[in-house]
């Protein structure tokens, strides 16, 4: 009897401790999900703005169109957030680096046209 009791409260330590484990990384993974969102939209918010800006350069375009459809044309939305974020840095590093000479905003011309 007393081994039984034993094996229960046991099998009852380690059932909670796995519950405990796993409500933790459910945690961590949706807080990972929200910071990546996060990410995600901070650099939609930086395109947007150097998009303007270069387009300020260019003579004759006074109005940018709606930006969101043509990055979420540009980045696929089946990737990973990893993936998504990593692509739209590297928009974003283009355009900061290359400015009106970016591949990138040269498809964003092409794509107003």
């Amino acid at each position: 009897m007393e081994n039984q009791f034993f094996l229960l409260s046991v099998g009852a330590g380690i059932m909670v401790s796995v519950a405990i484990f796993v409500a933790f990384k459910a945690g961590r993974i949706s807080g990972q999900m929200e910071n990546h969102a996060l990410d995600l939209e901070r650099l939609k918010q930086k395109i947007e703005s150097l998009l303007w800006k270069l387009l300020e350069e260019i003579p004759g375009n006074a109005q940018l169109p709606e930006v969101n459809h043509f990055i979420e044309t540009t980045i696929f939305p089946g990737e990973s957030m990893e993936q998504q974020i990593l692509a739209l840095n590297a928009f974003y590093q283009s355009l900061l680096n290359h400015g009106i000479y970016s591949s990138y905003f040269l498809e964003f011309l092409n794509y107003l046209n």
